[in-house]
């Protein structure tokens, strides 16, 4: 489903189709409200969906003493995974806990610092393991700017389930609830986080992660 397809469809179920009850304004700040929701669904359980892969290479970094600091992209908004490659083989990266920093192992760390005024996503390796790749590879989740107003969701997105809680937040302005469609959201709410499916097959996943939203997790 499209944004305007979600958008039609949440008017229809509230019958409030060409009604100026809700204004284009408020649709899209509801849509965005809706997208983030079940975006988060996305990115905590570690899904393949908007996720992006890039290259450290392609990153600015400054290397001091055993560390090396890169400045990661604007849109950062969780990390997925690390992974260091060298030939066939790849190694994924454990996150060092706060107030620890053991060089003997393959470890980073993630933070968000004041610089130059703005707030900056940076993440740090520690050792000289990081000679050891050929390539080291970042997956993370951007932030959800960057990808609610995609006209084309996913397939597996289903919009369904954004249509109805559009539907709520349009309900809930009149001060009225409809236990009919409260039910089917939650069924669909419901079904969406069933639906989601992590990729275990090619590393497992990584649940203590920073997020610049949320802190460690």
């Amino acid at each position: 489903m499209t944004k305007n397809e979600i958008i039609e469809k949440a008017r229809t179920i509230t019958d409030l189709i060409n009604s100026k009850w809700i204004t284009e304004e408020e649709e899209n700040f509801y849509y965005k409200e809706a997208f983030k929701y079940f975006y988060d669904f996305v990115v905590n359980s570690n899904a393949q969906w908007f996720k992006v892969n890039a290259s450290l290479k392609d990153f600015n970094f400054e290397k001091k003493h055993n560390k090396t600091i890169y400045e990661l992209p604007n849109d950062f908004y969780k990390l997925r995974s690390l992974i260091g490659y060298n030939g066939t083989s790849a190694k994924l990266f454990d996150i060092m806990p706060r107030g620890e920093i053991d060089t003997s192992k393959l470890g980073y760390r993630l933070s968000c610092d004041l610089e130059n005024g703005e707030m900056k996503d940076h993440l740090t390796l520690y050792n000289e393991y990081e000679n050891n790749f050929e390539d080291i590879e970042i997956e993370y989740y951007p932030t959800v700017d960057t990808i609610y107003s995609l006209n084309n969701l996913p397939k597996a997105f289903n919009g369904e389930p954004l249509a109805y809680y559009m539907a709520k937040c349009f309900l809930a302005k009149k001060d009225k609830e409809n236990q009919q469609i409260n039910n089917k959201y939650f069924e669909l709410e419901q079904a969406f986080i069933k639906s989601l499916q992590t990729d275990n097959n090619k590393f497992e996943s990584i649940s203590n992660v920073f997020s610049k939203k949320g802190g460690f997790r």
